[in-house]
């Protein structure tokens, strides 16, 4: 029984080192740092819809169109073509809505609308799933909303789930990244 007792003071007190000394390790090195780890907030769907609302938008983000091709260019060359062809005052009136609003009451993440020419929707999904054929819904009132439009519609997830939609391409957060 006592050395048992003497097991486990040993424990405790390497377990009280270790904690004391944790702090001082330094973090892994090959750790990248990003916009949303700098504020805490890397499991944040919000914050990452807002981070990405704002580095699409060209009014905002002090880069232009770039990101906005960069995130067409794999899904459509009429998008990307549309993109290239503005001008820029046109550049500047590019509309990007966090949180728009359907008639039915449903709201998308990320909607952009360039002029009558082009609409990009984003669903953005970190740990939760897709809800009650969401995207479905959604692709059905851009198609109705926007139908003179092109459209590029992406379902955003860590692993690249597939959505309900076959209009959503689905993408994942390295790919968006590269």
């Amino acid at each position: 029984m006592e050395e048992n007792i003497n097991d486990f003071k040993n424990l405790k007190n390497s377990i009280m080192t270790l904690d004391k000394i944790l702090k001082y390790l330094p973090e892994k090195e090959n750790r990248l740092n990003t916009i949303p780890r700098i504020f805490n907030k890397t499991y944040d769907e919000n914050f990452i819809s807002d981070f990405l609302a704002y580095i699409l938008n060209p009014a905002y983000n002090g880069i232009g169109i770039e990101p906005l091709l960069r995130i067409v260019e794999d899904y459509s060359l009429k998008a990307t073509s549309i993109l290239n062809s503005l001008t820029m005052a046109e550049e500047n009136e590019i509309e990007v809505i966090r949180e728009y609003t359907f008639g039915n009451g449903r709201r998308i993440d990320i909607l952009i609308i360039i002029q009558d020419l082009l609409v990009i929707g984003i669903e953005n999904k970190i740990f939760s799933g897709e809800l009650n054929n969401q995207t479905i819904d959604y692709a059905n009132s851009i198609s109705d909303k926007f139908s003179e439009c092109e459209t590029v519609l992406l379902f955003l997830t860590p692993k690249k789930s597939i959505p309900s939609s076959n209009e959503f391409e689905p993408v994942s957060y390295k790919e968006l990244s590269e």
